[in-house]
């Protein structure tokens, strides 16, 4: 149980390590798309990005510490904000980059709700091991083979729209 609960506390730490480091880069940015959302009035944007950039680093440094019930907890908090915001965009039809990593390009589609999903529900799996584990630590080989595979699973599903496009359309490659 102590090697699942690491997992989903890794899995969940980059993803916000991630997102947040790649907001970070460029928040007037972030800004910017928050605002094209159309949500808010357009004073509150920048100060509503860092607000998201902060809660963002805050549950990373709950996932860190002994702390990471409350990490699991604020990432559903995030998850649920965050794909709440993405289906609206998706009802609406509206057409707008999802910078959910950093600056991008990528138009938000239905994947990234299905992403949002799965990371809520590693988060789930997390409280659920939190509530039925000790504080038992992992030994090293298992550390570094479980920070590899949060790795590849963070990477994967955050690449999940770009694979499935490829995978329906084999022609990009060429």
């Amino acid at each position: 149980m102590a090697d699942i609960l690491f997992l989903c506390r890794c899995i969940l730490g980059f993803t916000f390590a991630w997102s947040a480091i790649g907001k970070l880069r460029d928040v007037s940015s972030f800004g910017d798309v928050i605002e094209s959302f159309n949500f808010f009035s357009n004073d509150w944007n920048y100060y509503l990005a860092w607000i998201l950039i902060s809660f963002e680093l805050v549950t990373v440094f709950l996932l860190l510490t002994s702390y990471h019930f409350y990490g699991f907890s604020s990432s559903i908090i995030l998850l649920s904000i965050f794909s709440v915001i993405l289906l609206i965009l998706l009802k609406k039809r509206q057409k707008v980059n999802c910078n959910c990593f950093g600056p991008s390009h990528r138009i938000v589609t239905v994947f990234d709700i299905y992403r949002n999903f799965v990371f809520i529900s590693v988060a789930i799996v997390g409280i659920l091991v939190t509530g039925s584990t000790s504080e038992s630590t992992v030994s090293l080989p298992h550390t570094l083979i479980l920070l590899s595979l949060s790795a590849i699973i963070v990477f994967f599903l955050t690449s999940l729209g770009d694979i499935v496009k490829l995978v329906q359309n084999p022609t990009i490659l060429r």
